[in-house]
């Protein structure tokens, strides 16, 4: 089978962005990395995000700092 990463970026929506990983976990055929990427967010998203799937090696977070 073949071997793919999957990219989440975000801005200021870390709720969907929570949804959008649950979505990508919950595939048949699961993807190699999840990588979420919070592009500066002033908001709480990456906080979020890495609360939530701190304890999954699969999903890889990143913040930008704008």
């Amino acid at each position: 089978m073949p071997r793919y990463s999957i990219i989440i970026p975000c801005y200021c929506d870390g709720l969907l962005a929570v949804e959008a990983i649950e979505s990508c976990l919950s595939q048949t055929y699961e993807a190699d990395e999840i990588i979420f990427v919070d592009d500066g967010s002033p908001d709480d998203s990456y906080k979020v995000v890495v609360q939530k799937f701190s304890e999954i090696d699969t999903v890889k977070c990143y913040r930008i700092e704008n």
